[in-house]
């Protein structure tokens, strides 16, 4: 029996990683450009205005003079220290809000995985209990996905189509039931209810042939107790329709 393993599957951290990497190049980025502007308009400040030819002064008025011919470097270095302020909070908390989202869905994977592979054992298990049902005649897989259409997603609730599957099922062992003992025309016919049922059952993923009357009724069965253990067992519903007894045998 196949069995799926959550680690074989690519790391659902891996999308918040990239955004981390992606925020980092940004910062750096800014911080780069923002730097190379302040040099820049010191640079053309002090040669337009001469400062660099001139001695070193400490008075007041030599500061005031500094300040104001860097005026606009500093004001640069302020919005920079903005930007990389606003930008790492902004990305800080995108990048948060990816790695919460990934591991979310890391962790719904991996129970999608867990469920998976209790499903296949346990159905595994009920096959090996009934010698009529052949192993390779159960697509369990199919049987999975038609119970829980979702669970990719992390969804395990049984789906609408499952239960419309089972009524169905119902559906198609009541109108049995309703023919027999009707008059001729109106007669319960092996045959025809044979290939409604072989029909039915190929829509859970298990496939089953002609047989002669008593061997079906054998393999019909067994094939109806399985679906009732499995609903049993994982379906965590109280109104699933139930298997009729049949009135036909």
């Amino acid at each position: 029996m196949t069995q799926f393993e959550p680690s074989k599957f690519p790391s659902a951290t891996s999308d918040a990683r990239i955004y981390l990497r992606r925020l980092v190049a940004l910062t750096a980025l800014l911080l780069c450009v923002g730097v190379l502007l302040v040099i820049a308009t010191m640079l053309f400040a002090g040669f337009a205005d001469g400062a660099f030819s001139r001695q070193i002064c400490f008075q007041r008025e030599c500061f005031k003079r500094v300040m104001y011919l860097y005026k606009a470097p500093v004001a640069i270095a302020s919005a920079t220290l903005v930007a990389l302020s606003a930008v790492a909070t902004v990305g800080g908390i995108f990048v948060a809000l990816q790695s919460y989202v990934a591991n979310v869905k890391a962790t719904a994977f991996s129970n999608h995985i867990s469920q998976l592979n209790a499903f296949l054992s346990y159905v595994s298990g009920e096959i090996a209990k009934r010698p009529r049902i052949a192993a390779q005649s159960v697509d369990s897989f199919f049987w999975y996905r038609k119970i829980f259409n979702n669970a990719g997603q992390g969804e395990l609730e049984v789906s609408i189509d499952y239960v419309r599957l089972l009524q169905k099922l119902a559906m198609t062992i009541g109108r049995s039931n309703d023919l027999v003992g009707h008059p001729a025309r109106d007669r319960f016919r092996f045959v025809e209810h044979q290939q409604r049922m072989i029909a039915v059952f190929s829509d859970f993923g298990i496939s089953m042939v002609r047989q002669p009357r008593l061997e079906f009724f054998e393999i019909e069965e067994q094939v109806l107790s399985m679906v009732t253990a499995v609903n049993f067992a994982f379906c965590a519903r109280t109104d699933l329709p139930a298997v009729p007894n049949r009135l036909y045998l």
